[in-house]
């Protein structure tokens, strides 16, 4: 059953620990923590993070690491020796230590940006693109965390085709739907749902307005009745994590608002689905 969560990154430069505490004003009972430096994916900060979830009763559904925009310079990068140093650096910020982090937090997914974009079309992932996805993969697995590639402009992932690729490439893989991504690639998000297919694990939802802009859900003229319908044809369930940019609303009053209706989209959606069913 489809449930709606809360992304920290929708209030940068607030850090994480701030946001966490602003959603659970907001009634958010779940997050995705979207950290911004090496310290917050270091056991010093997750110590200090835990505590605050347990008296929040908050769950860190997904993780989204910091130094995201540049896996393609590093994690993914052409360069050999980079990649290794990316593997046995201690920095939290290169290889294991962010997926460690999520673990620690007890988060479902963590999110990926992968390769760049060096050409106006899509292409397969190289060689040794594939085997640092699966090295991450096989290491996530490890520790009960799922790694996710997610749509991102200005990367391969941009477009939906990659997906199709991937998934036969590196089918241990999931996807992590983001619909502003899609809108600022240039892409129909039904054509990426399509894509992604039964892989989507983690889903990035927002509104739309009348000229484009990204807006909480709520703000704009979005038909998530027909999302969800796409969502719940390939069978996704899971969380519909909230995540704009901060200049896309004024109050935080907006959250519990945007919250309260997008829990009011999802319980028609159940009404009507169960009643056609």
């Amino acid at each position: 059953m489809m449930y709606t969560a809360f992304s920290t990154g929708s209030l940068f430069p607030l850090e994480p620990e701030k946001a966490a505490i602003v959603a659970a004003d907001a009634g958010c009972k779940e997050i995705e923590l979207f950290v911004n430096c090496d310290y917050e994916q270091s056991d010093d900060y997750i110590d200090l993070f835990l505590p605050l979830l347990e008296e929040r009763g908050m769950k860190v559904h997904s993780f989204h690491p910091s130094l995201s925009g540049t896996e393609s310079y590093i994690l993914f990068s052409n360069y050999p020796r980079r990649r290794r140093e990316a593997r046995h650096a201690p920095s939290t910020a290169r290889h294991h230590g962010p997926i460690h982090a999520a673990s620690r937090l007890g988060a479902k997914c963590f999110i990926l940006h992968g390769p760049g974009r060096p050409a106006a079309s899509c292409r397969a992932p190289f060689d040794y693109e594939i085997e640092v996805y699966k090295e991450l993969c096989a290491y996530g697995e490890s520790v009960g965390v799922e790694v996710l590639q997610e749509n991102v402009k200005l990367f391969l992932s941009s477009f939906p085709e990659y997906f199709r690729i991937l998934s036969e490439k590196v089918p241990e893989l999931g996807f992590n739907l983001d619909l502003k991504q899609a809108a600022q690639s240039g892409q129909e998000y039904e054509d990426v749902i399509a894509a992604m297919g039964k892989k989507i694990r983690n889903v990035h939802i927002n509104d739309l307005d009348a000229s484009g802009r990204c807006r909480l859900p709520g703000d704009g003229h979005l038909n998530y009745q027909h999302v969800f319908d796409l969502l719940d044809d390939v069978g996704y369930d899971g969380a519909l994590v909230t995540e704009v940019y901060r200049s896309d609303f004024e109050d935080y009053d907006r959250i519990q608002i945007s919250r309260q209706f997008l829990e009011s989209e999802l319980a028609k959606f159940r009404i009507i689905h169960q009643k056609f069913s």
